[in-house]
């Protein structure tokens, strides 16, 4: 007589009446219940997110509030942004004590791209989507110092404002604020 440890299902507990095919049949009745569940799961997940409608569209011209920015700024920027998702282009201009240039293209599907920023540091870029806002990981090349830091960007204000929250090594954290410009 074979035991449990030679693979005889027919001797598991509330088994021992049951042939083997029987046995097999039910195991396979578990599996294609477990995958029901899974496939029910996925569509639950999916209809949610298609109950949120489409993702944002990030384009158009921004100007930064330097009033609702954390700290509080005091130069001038503009953003124009182009986003055909997964394709996003942000040139940025800025006017202070120096007038600095920069355009950057990134991806939202989760592949690095590189740029150079307005001061002529290197950037890698990791941009994905996480419910309706969008995710940078960002390492800094500066003086041959690599910088981390992360980015969420969000629309509010019924899509009028661009909120960008910016978590760095180096200036911890700093929300910046855009308005939409007509």
């Amino acid at each position: 007589m074979r035991g449990l440890c030679e693979g005889d299902e027919t001797n598991w507990p509330g088994n021992r009446n049951r042939s083997p095919d029987a046995t097999w049949a039910m195991r396979a009745d578990s599996i294609k219940s477990r995958q029901a569940s899974l496939l029910c799961a996925i569509a639950v997940a999916a209809l949610g997110l298609a109950a949120e409608g489409p993702l944002p569209d990030f384009s158009g011209n921004w100007k930064q509030s330097n009033e609702q920015c954390s700290p509080k700024r005091t130069c001038d920027v503009m953003l124009n942004i182009q986003h055909r998702d997964p394709e996003l282009v942000v040139e940025t201009t800025s006017k202070g004590r120096t007038a600095r240039h920069a355009l950057q293209r990134y991806t939202t599907d989760g592949i690095e791209s590189k740029s150079i920023g307005a001061d002529g540091d290197e950037f890698h870029s990791i941009v994905v989507w996480k419910g309706r806002t969008l995710m940078f990981d960002v390492v800094e090349i500066e003086d041959g110092r690599r910088l981390k830091s992360a980015e969420i960007w969000s629309l509010i204000d019924g899509g009028k404002s661009l909120r960008r929250v910016r978590r760095t090594e180096k200036s911890g954290e700093q929300t910046l604020v855009y308005l939409r410009m007509p």
